[in-house]
């Protein structure tokens, strides 16, 4: 199956499984970020909507943003 063509909710487990797969915390993200866990929780099953967070992610996986959330943001 190709990415692009991911459900929205599989994309929002796409992303948490490439972060559990290089080993990054959400925690990370939010320090980095200086907001809680529950927010990045949040961005990250698609509850609430964040262009920072989502950039954060992006950029701790080394990875474009489009690469990561596709059309999803």
């Amino acid at each position: 199956m190709k990415l692009e063509k991911l459900k929205k909710i599989d994309r929002f487990a796409y992303v948490r499984g490439l972060l559990k797969m290089h080993s990054i915390k959400n925690r990370q993200i939010a320090r980095y970020l200086e907001v809680t866990d529950t927010c990045v929780g949040l961005v990250l099953s698609g509850r609430r909507k964040s262009r920072r967070v989502q950039t954060a992610v992006a950029d701790h996986l080394n990875m474009t943003f489009e690469d990561v959330w596709g059309d999803v943001a």
